[in-house]
């Protein structure tokens, strides 16, 4: 129970001290404001989009004895309203969308289209401290990155973006982008979601899912995040983490991303 508390808490610290995507576009031209903290309006202003939904927060009832004692924990700590805190503050939805907590009953986490909902599974967090060992901090850093990869999927659907290629991998592009630009813990919430694909993968080859190969998800997190900063990160190739060859081609694959999610998403984010 106790850890469970920690790994809560450790959650919210980390989400309250994300910039979430705000962060993102810091390198971009700051769009002239054209209000001051106006209610949305039913147009938009400056290029950017209305503002007429937010994501709504939302706790299920648990009948499971562990789950209720995840449900308390995140109850208490407000974990589902930081997070959807931090979310309006930075995008403008042309709808409500709902994001909470729910049991599911497998370790899941996940956005429905249909719904216009993103659920986090109670049974998400038993499930990430029996992988990193009740290690709170890795727990924080692989379940932070599951909230973005479900929020790529979110977005993509809300704001009907592009998305060429496998959505999966596009939304663990964005995922991985929010904790390089997010983050301030040189790196350690990207390598831990690296690690969690890794220690999940089990040498089992599914080629019919919809999702890369965990090892091809394990190596592509750890390439944008080596790309990103190849000096600040050279040691995940100097120690044979990440291969030489893929390597060469991380800096380019790492702008791409970011360059592509940013003209994405500058429409829609709050300047």
């Amino acid at each position: 129970m106790y850890a469970i508390l920690g790994v809560v808490v450790v959650v919210v610290l980390i989400l309250g001290g994300l910039v979430v995507i705000g962060a993102v576009v810091d390198t971009q031209p700051t769009p002239k404001a054209t209000t001051t903290g106006a209610a949305p309006t039913s147009q938009p202003t400056g290029g950017k989009v209305a503002d007429k939904g937010d994501f709504k927060a939302f706790y299920s009832t648990s009948s499971d004895p562990t789950n209720r004692v995840i449900e308390s924990a995140a109850r208490q700590s407000n974990l589902v309203e930081e997070i959807s805190l931090g979310l309006n503050e930075a995008f403008a939805l042309p709808y409500d969308v709902g994001l909470g907590m729910a049991e599911c009953g497998d370790p899941n986490a996940f956005y429905s289209a249909k719904e216009k909902q993103l659920t986090i599974c109670y049974e998400l967090f038993a499930f990430l401290l029996e992988v990193f060992e009740n290690d709170t901090d890795r727990v924080a850093g692989a379940f932070t990155f599951i909230i973005f990869h479900e929020l790529g999927h979110a977005v993509i659907d809300v704001y009907q973006l592009p998305a060429v290629g496998r959505e999966e991998d596009a939304a663990d592009q964005l995922a991985t982008l929010m904790l390089i630009k997010g983050a301030d813990d040189d790196g350690a919430s990207a390598l831990a979601a690296a690690e969690f694909f890794d220690r999940i993968s089990g040498g089992q080859l599914n080629f019919a899912d919809e999702h890369s190969l965990n090892e091809q998800r394990v190596f592509n997190i750890l390439c944008w995040l080596y790309g990103s900063d190849p000096g600040k990160y050279v040691r995940i190739v100097g120690s044979g983490v990440l291969p030489v060859d893929r390597a060469e081609r991380c800096p380019d694959e790492y702008k791409q991303l970011e360059r592509s999610w940013i003209q994405l998403l500058e429409p829609h984010l709050k300047g």
